[in-house]
């Protein structure tokens, strides 16, 4: 019996996103999927909700608006800080993330969007931001989850299902950078309310 897709298991899936005007944003083959783990945020909200009581095999394109997705892009969130509040601030290169407190007294992750010697750019948005998303999506294998303290499977009854899509590797590790903890204090020129 194929499992279906419910919270704590786990999913793998080859999908592509392309904006509103078809540029394509990411992508995941069958050869190097996305793996997440159902119910724990892992995805954006419209396309987990859609992929819920799923099993292998299935295929959707789900559209995505900034509202349920990444957010508007709030121009309060970019600003421009002094270089000597960051740590290691010789080693600051464009790209990189750091997280602070946001206007909203919540945190966030700033990216680094521009460097000089005395000035830091940086952007609160996500990179998706303001973006009308097109997700097509295909899962290619559910499996039971996994008890985080043991490894041990979470259930005990049940088969896995779906094609078997080889080798994979932890998305969200390959994919991210390296996020340092910073709270510098806004330069006159700061632009919005990024940080306290």
């Amino acid at each position: 019996m194929a499992l279906r897709i419910e919270p704590g298991r786990i999913v793998r899936l080859a999908y592509r996103i392309v904006d509103g005007d078809g540029r394509l944003i990411e992508e995941f083959t069958p050869e190097q999927p996305y793996e997440y783990r159902q119910g724990d945020a892992q995805i954006v909200g419209p396309v987990e909700r859609a992929l819920a009581g799923k099993t292998a095999g299935f295929r959707a394109e789900i559209s995505v608006t900034p509202r349920d997705g990444y957010g508007d892009y709030d121009p309060s969130l970019v600003g421009d800080l002094p270089r000597a509040g960051f740590p290691n601030s010789a080693d600051i290169q464009v790209g990189m993330k750091y997280n602070t407190i946001g206007p909203d007294s919540r945190q966030i992750t700033i990216r680094v969007t521009e460097v000089d010697d005395e000035t830091v750019s940086v952007d609160g948005n996500h990179p998706l931001a303001g973006l009308d998303l097109i997700f097509t999506v295909q899962v290619l294998e559910v499996l039971p989850g996994v008890d985080e303290n043991t490894g041990a499977s979470a259930e005990t009854s049940g088969e896995t299902s779906g094609e078997t899509s080889g080798e994979t590797s932890s998305d969200a590790d390959a994919r991210s950078s390296a996020e340092t903890d910073v709270n510098p204090a806004p330069s006159a020129g700061t632009k919005g309310r990024l940080v306290h």
